[in-house]
């Protein structure tokens, strides 16, 4: 099985594009390691994701703050009423950048009807409504990285 991690040797300027990173790359985890500064990144939508500084710096938190995870995978309540996405890759609401999205909010959307497409590895996956339902809210942005499991679409029952 092939080892799914890289170690960055130069910092990119932000966490965004060490991200982006691991999606071209097909990365599940990606490390970023200097003399004062370790970042691990893991897309698995099971783990958190947590940055650790190697040197102390005063501050006014709570030494318990320092413990806690930046950022967890997807909380439960987030996906009740959600449609969301079975892979990690890039959310586009639209099939071409001149193309009217597939779904806006208030819309209705019938079994089956195409709602986005997640890249993932240079493959354009459609998402699908799998129930009858109405867009609520458009909880992804446009051209960004998602996650495996993240909600996409808040959803309510059609009328």
């Amino acid at each position: 099985m092939a080892d799914d991690s890289k170690v960055v040797s130069d910092a990119p300027q932000d966490l965004q594009s060490l991200y982006d990173l691991m999606v071209e790359e097909g990365l599940d985890t990606l490390e970023y390691k200097s003399a004062d500064t370790r970042i691990r990144l893991d897309r698995r939508p099971t783990q958190t994701v947590s940055v650790a500084p190697t040197h102390r710096t005063p501050s006014h938190r709570s030494s318990s703050d320092h413990s806690r995870p930046v950022a967890a995978a997807v909380p439960a309540a987030e996906t009740a009423d959600a449609i969301t996405t079975p892979l990690a890759g890039v959310f586009y609401r639209t099939p071409s950048p001149t193309s009217p999205p597939f779904v806006k909010e208030g819309d209705t959307v019938e079994v089956g009807q195409t709602l986005c497409i997640v890249e993932a590895m240079k493959v354009m996956n459609e998402i699908k409504a799998d129930k009858r339902c109405r867009i609520a809210k458009i909880v992804a942005e446009n051209s960004r990285p998602v996650a495996a499991g993240q909600a996409l679409f808040h959803v309510e029952p059609a009328a």
